[in-house]
């Protein structure tokens, strides 16, 4: 139980600095900077397909398990359905701070009563994702040290891009604000995981929600407006991490 206190609590640390560093990476224009982003993107989004897609298998069939005495109606897609919501929840967050954009409501998103509104709904979102995250770190369907590790690198990675992405959106606001309340927000989600254990078709449902979270975050990151995205850091995220979970797991 310590080892997996220390093993979990380092991990959070990971997510926290993540944050806070992503944020002060931002720089227009700095090709290896966005080249360590796409590289991220990349990680991101094989630890979702090689590693957490049978995990989600797995979560289905937990699901199936835990639930048959109350007949759910499309409990066989359940799992799935929560990915494919996330997918959209965070897909139309994306659009809805977009079209606050396009109508400049806050152009510097530095002032304004409005771009501040926008400002916290974005970082509560998130600040709910990185709670979320850092909960199924402790609490998961899966254990043991290499599950751990795994995870810790690859949501640490994402959660770099996404550090990067919100500077990109707000500047000196995320960094003094947002970036904070992030971190912080991670590690509240490790405290209840140490605290609090849902019951387990809650935590298949979460895992789900968690992969969308991450794909579609992740494309958002690749396929930005200015379309800064870098193929080749992208592909070689995938290939590396992909090789290194196929060694470790086969």
């Amino acid at each position: 139980m310590m080892d997996k206190t220390i093993e979990t609590l380092a991990a959070t640390v990971l997510f926290a600095l993540a944050f806070i560093i992503g944020g002060r990476l931002y720089r227009p224009g700095n090709i290896r900077r966005r080249s360590l982003m796409s590289f991220s993107g990349g990680t991101a989004v094989s630890y979702i397909f090689i590693h957490l897609s049978p995990e989600l298998e797995q979560a289905r069939d937990v699901f199936l398990e835990e639930t048959a005495h109350l007949d759910l109606p499309f409990a066989w897609y359940s799992i799935h359905l929560a990915t494919m919501l996330s997918f959209v929840f965070f897909y139309g967050l994306e659009q809805f701070v977009m079209s606050s954009k396009r109508k400049k409501a806050f152009p510097e998103f530095a002032g304004g009563e409005e771009s501040r509104m926008v400002f916290w709904v974005h970082v509560g979102v998130f600040g709910a994702y990185a709670w979320l995250v850092s909960y199924l770190l402790v609490d998961s369907l899966e254990t043991g040290p290499v599950r751990i590790g795994f995870y810790a690198v690859a949501m640490g990675l994402h959660f770099l891009s996404v550090g990067h992405g919100m500077h990109r959106e707000y500047g000196t606001l995320y960094e003094k604000i947002g970036a904070w309340v992030l971190a912080s927000c991670a590690v509240a989600g490790w405290s209840a995981g140490m605290l609090i254990t849902l019951q387990k078709p809650v935590v298949a449902v979460l895992l789900g929600f968690v992969a969308g979270g991450v794909i579609v975050n992740t494309m958002i990151e690749e396929l930005p407006r200015e379309k800064e995205g870098r193929f080749t850091p992208f592909v070689l995220g995938a290939v590396v991490y992909t090789t290194l979970l196929l060694i470790v797991y086969r």
